[in-house]
C-alpha cells in the first residue's frame, strides 16, 4: 500500500499517566530551526492510572515537551464526567496554545471526542466521519501554515481501522501537495497490526 510521499504517519497509542512517567526525569531538547514538534497524547478522559482527574498533570507533560501542536485523543466537553468543564479549553489555556475540537459522540450530557492544540491558530478546519463499531469516530485536519497536521483515534475493530486508513488516504489527496501532512493519534494498533 503506497501512500502519497509527503505523508508522514505517527503512530503513538499512549496512555495520559504512562507519558507522564516517561516525560518526567527526561531532558527535551531544543527545536531546531526549521523544524516542528509532534505530539500525541490520549489523556484517557483526564484520569491517569492513579484515578485522579488532574489537568494541571496533563498540562505539564505538554509544557514539558512543548510540542508546536498535539493530537489529543479521549476529551471531555461539557460532560458530567468532567464537571461540566470543556477539557480541551481547560488545557488550552493552561498550554496557551489555540484548541479545535471534534465531537464523536454525544456523552454523559456534553460531548466526547478528539482534538487538536497548537502554538498558532490554524488557517482551516475540516472534520471527517471514520467508521467505529463501537462507537463512532473522526479523523480532524487542521491547516497550519508549513503543513497539515492530524488528529484520530482509531476504532477497537480491525476491518474499521483499516477502512480508516483508505478514508484518511483519500481525504490526504484532496490537501495542498506542496504542504506535508502529518497524521497522529490512537490506532488502536501494535506493531504487528494490518493499519500499521
Amino acid at each position: 500500500m503506497r501512500i502519497r510521499s509527503s505523508i508522514y504517519i505517527i503512530l503513538i497509542a499512549v496512555v495520559a499517566s504512562v507519558e507522564v512517567f516517561t516525560v518526567k526525569g527526561q531532558e527535551i531538547h531544543v527545536q531546531e530551526e526549521n523544524s516542528v514538534r509532534l505530539m500525541s497524547y490520549n489523556i484517557r478522559n483526564a484520569r491517569g492510572l492513579d484515578s485522579v482527574t488532574d489537568y494541571d498533570r496533563i498540562a505539564d507533560v505538554i509544557l514539558n515537551v512543548a510540542p508546536d501542536i498535539i493530537a489529543v485523543q479521549e476529551l471531555d466537553s461539557v460532560t458530567t464526567r468532567s464537571n461540566g468543564a470543556d477539557v480541551l479549553d481547560v488545557l488550552s489555556r493552561k498550554t496557551l496554545m489555540h484548541p479545535t475540537y471534534a465531537s464523536a459522540i454525544g456523552y454523559d450530557g456534553g460531548k466526547y471526542g478528539i482534538g487538536i492544540l497548537s502554538k498558532e491558530k490554524p488557517l482551516s478546519v475540516k472534520k471527517v466521519s471514520l467508521p467505529g463499531r463501537e462507537e463512532p469516530r473522526m479523523l480532524l485536519i487542521v491547516e497550519m501554515d508549513d503543513y497539515y497536521f492530524g488528529s484520530t483515534h482509531f476504532s477497537l475493530t480491525n476491518e474499521d481501522r483499516l477502512k480508516s486508513v483508505e478514508i484518511i488516504k483519500s481525504e490526504a489527496e484532496k490537501l495542498n501537495k506542496n504542504k506535508p501532512f502529518f497524521l497522529a493519534g490512537d490506532m488502536n494498533a501494535t506493531p504487528e497490526s494490518k493499519v500499521q
